[in-house]
């Protein structure tokens, strides 16, 4: 199986090498060389997890929190937890002492076999892949006044219930993701029995009746999202009151401001909702503006500030 990546930059120049190769098993390989087994069981069955972690001018943003994350994904699936230290060992390689705003996706399967079996034979070796991919800097994202926008759909949640594993059996959020996009959506927020549980690739954040609320770990099935760590931090950094709590889709609807949250994307604000504007007649619209920009500042920030820290102790 051929894996390829998206090539950008000048093909001339040295900026491009960090984005032309990939990580497997080790090593850095061009892409166009890179090959998996037809066997291999995450190409088979899905059987595997991934994370993806964002950097700022070559500098991982909660690499901790991700190697955390990635570590519980592989023990709750019976991978050898120790393939988590892969993620900081692949992002040193592929970008060495570049400084990149980048961000890298790693997975691991639990490996190939002799053939298609549903149980895994013993004595599987993971397969580890990563590869980069070119993200704006801070200097840009600085340079708007506020996070993009997007439009969002609400689905019900039909997906599995260990939404805690990172898995790459992402099937279940894929289809209502591409449903959501034949109607000009960016985004779905799934709920179940009634209440918000999380986007088809982010956590969801609302600003209702004068504070940011977000749906408990110990609600839905979610994932424990590590920008939505990072921006609970941020917020109460910056004197928001935060509410953790069950959220209602009835009073999701109502809310002043929606926010779609993940390591990628970071803030993207959730204009419209089921085709309807969000915010249009809620009171308290203009706090939820400033709550937002508030976020959006205090998060670039702190990254900034977390880079600067990571630079001078390293």
């Amino acid at each position: 199986m051929r894996v390829g990546v998206r090539r950008v930059g000048d093909p001339g120049g040295s900026a491009e090498a960090p984005f032309s190769r990939v990580y497997m098993n080790g090593r850095l390989v061009p892409a166009v060389e890179a090959r998996v087994s037809v066997f291999d069981r995450g190409f088979l069955f899905g059987d595997g997890v991934y994370e993806v972690v964002h950097a700022f001018g070559g500098r991982w943003l909660d690499m901790n929190l991700h190697v955390g994350r990635l570590r519980k994904s592989l023990v709750a699936v019976g991978i050898d937890p120790a393939m988590a230290d892969e993620l900081p060992r692949a992002a040193r390689m592929l970008v060495g002492d570049t400084p990149l705003d980048a961000s890298i996706y790693l997975q691991v399967t639990r490996g190939a076999g002799s053939d298609r079996t549903h149980l895994p034979q013993a004595g599987l070796v993971p397969t580890v892949f990563a590869t980069l991919s070119q993200t704006e800097s801070l200097a840009a994202l600085r340079s708007t006044a506020a996070p993009p926008s997007i439009r969002a759909v609400t689905a019900p949640d039909s997906r599995w219930l260990r939404l805690e594993i990172k898995s790459i059996s992402l099937m279940g959020a894929l289809l209502p993701l591409m449903d959501a996009q034949r109607h000009g959506a960016g985004e779905v927020i799934f709920t179940r029995d009634g209440f918000v549980a999380e986007g088809g690739s982010s956590n969801i954040f609302a600003v209702i009746g004068g504070e940011l609320v977000t749906p408990p770990l110990g609600g839905p099935p979610m994932l424990h999202g590590c920008l939505r760590t990072r921006l609970l931090s941020v917020a109460i950094a910056n004197g928001i009151p935060v509410s953790v709590r069950s959220v209602p889709t009835a009073e999701l609807k109502r809310a002043t401001t929606i926010l779609s949250t993940g390591s990628r994307s970071l803030i993207r604000v959730v204009a419209s909702l089921d085709g309807e504007p969000v915010g249009v007649g809620a009171p308290g619209c203009a706090g939820g503006t400033s709550i937002v920009s508030t976020l959006w500042t205090g998060l670039l920030d702190a990254i900034e500030e977390d880079a600067r820290r990571i630079g001078h102790s390293s």
